[in-house]
């Protein structure tokens, strides 16, 4: 696929992702205001088990569904079959462990909430294989048109369920139907429908390549969660509150745009994969385009991190501003981390991923048990130290099978990198300014911008001249 093709498809994707992510935000916000800190400490932990639950059900299959060349329908009724499978021995298993977790966080509530928030990986495991199929159809407008109906309406189920001061269970309840509702629309906008028929051959074809996925999912997910468990029970509820918040805005909005690189790079990157050439031009654009898309993003918003915290959610998460601020560094890593990994599932290297995240694993088990020795923040310091080491390495091991320019790409990063520099500064001085937060806030984000902008074509960006380039050329098909 061209540059413009893969261009259209991440800018589909990224709109399905981007507008589904910053309604759930804008939801969680609003939630934020009306519930209190230790509603959001007892979900954040829960979530850890259904996170997990997810791994085991979702990953592995739909990466090989994606990947695969030739997926037939028996191999997504294969894929569905086995995830549900998987799904109903997860739910029983949550629903026995779900008292010990409770008894071990002292926390009696959290039994029915595991239980019933287990309810929506049965949804999620159909989901996982219509997304798959409609990613690998690059159907990315359908899933656009879903995702956001989705959103919508749980987030308003959600809020109405808050007003009614039904607490935690209106954390749950939204998170439910979001799924329900989701699987559901999906559904219809799906030309595979799932059977109950299972294929031997399909099987050994699907879990071959997405076994070595499910287990570097398994270490991804398990240690990244490992942060939240060691805080929820060596801290207060509240500490894990202003950790968890401090992560999730950062957080929410990464993913939705690693979803997007991921969703999009997989399949293109598995048609070239036959391709070095082509393969390693498709590796140094992804990377240059999407840090100089991303990295503005995230900067900003750690620049703007106490006016965001005390403007949106209030006086009483202040504790979570340095968390956002430092997750949002955190996560500058990512899109390029994404990338990598996209990288070498595509080039059918699943073995490659799986022995990196066990290095991961091993950083983040070490940085883990330093940070929790002082606090939450340092934690997150540590972690973040962690990341930015492994995906150094992925960088190092996908120069090494594909052979991509490492300098150009490098030069790219290290240019936008500046730019962000130079706009950050300008926001941190903006800030001293002793005017309204709304207004300093709106202020922000046009200098901000415009700033960021001018520096890219007066240091001549190649990824905005692109960007520029492919723009005109949509508005002249209009």
């Amino acid at each position: 696929m061209n540059k413009k093709g893969v261009a259209s498809s991440f800018a589909w994707k990224l709109c399905e992702r981007g507008a589904s992510q910053v309604i759930t935000i804008v939801v969680q916000i609003v939630l934020a205001r009306l519930l209190a800190p230790d509603d959001f400490g007892a979900l954040a932990i829960i979530v850890v088990f259904t996170n997990l639950a997810n791994v085991f059900i979702q990953k592995g299959f739909a990466s090989s569904i994606i990947r695969k060349k030739d997926a037939s329908d028996a191999d997504y009724n294969t894929a569905f079959v086995v995830s549900e499978g998987i799904t109903l021995v997860c739910i029983a298993i949550l629903f026995v462990v779900a008292p010990l977790i409770a008894g071990f966080y002292n926390n009696s509530h959290i039994t029915w909430y595991l239980r019933v928030l287990s309810i929506s990986l049965v949804f999620g495991a159909l989901y996982s294989i219509e997304n798959a199929v409609l990613v690998r159809n690059m159907k990315f407008k359908v899933i656009f048109i879903r995702s956001i109906a989705a959103a919508l309406i749980s987030g308003a189920v959600g809020i109405v369920a808050a007003f009614c001061g039904m607490g935690v269970w209106a954390l749950i309840i939204q998170s439910v139907s979001q799924q329900i509702i989701l699987c559901v629309v999906t559904y219809f906008g799906c030309d595979w429908k799932p059977r109950l028929s299972f294929s031997r051959e399909s099987f050994r074809s699907i879990f071959s390549f997405g076994s070595k996925i499910l287990v570097a999912e398994l270490i991804s997910i398990g240690v990244e969660d490992l942060r939240t468990l060691i805080i929820g029970k060596r801290y207060s509820s509240a500490d894990l509150a202003y950790y968890d918040r401090g992560q999730y805005y950062p957080n929410a909005a990464m993913r939705g745009l690693y979803d997007t690189i991921s969703s999009v790079m997989l399949p293109v990157l598995s048609k070239e994969q036959d391709n070095k050439e082509q393969l390693k031009k498709s590796v140094e654009q992804s990377v240059s385009l999407s840090v100089y898309m991303i990295s503005p993003l995230f900067v900003g918003l750690a620049a703007v991190a106490d006016l965001f915290v005390l403007l949106l959610l209030t006086e009483r998460w202040a504790p979570s501003i340095p968390f956002l601020r430092l997750f949002c560094i955190y996560q500058l890593a990512f899109p390029i981390y994404g990338i990598m990994r996209q990288s070498l599932y595509a080039i059918g290297n699943s073995a490659a991923v799986l022995k990196l995240e066990i290095i991961r694993g091993m950083l983040f088990m070490v940085a883990i048990i330093t940070g929790c020795l002082i606090s939450p923040f340092v934690i997150a310091i540590t972690t973040s130290v962690a990341l930015y080491i492994t995906t150094f390495i992925y960088v190092l091991f996908v120069h090494k099978f594909t052979g991509f320019n490492l300098k150009k790409v490098l030069k790219n990063i290290l240019l936008t990198g500046l730019q962000c520099l130079i706009m950050y500064v300008f926001i941190m001085l903006l800030n001293r300014l002793s005017i309204s937060k709304l207004l300093l806030l709106i202020i922000d984000v046009l200098v901000g911008a415009g700033i960021y902008i001018g520096l890219s074509i007066l240091l001549r960006n190649e990824s905005f001249a692109f960007l520029k380039k492919y723009a005109r050329t949509i508005m002249k098909r209009k």
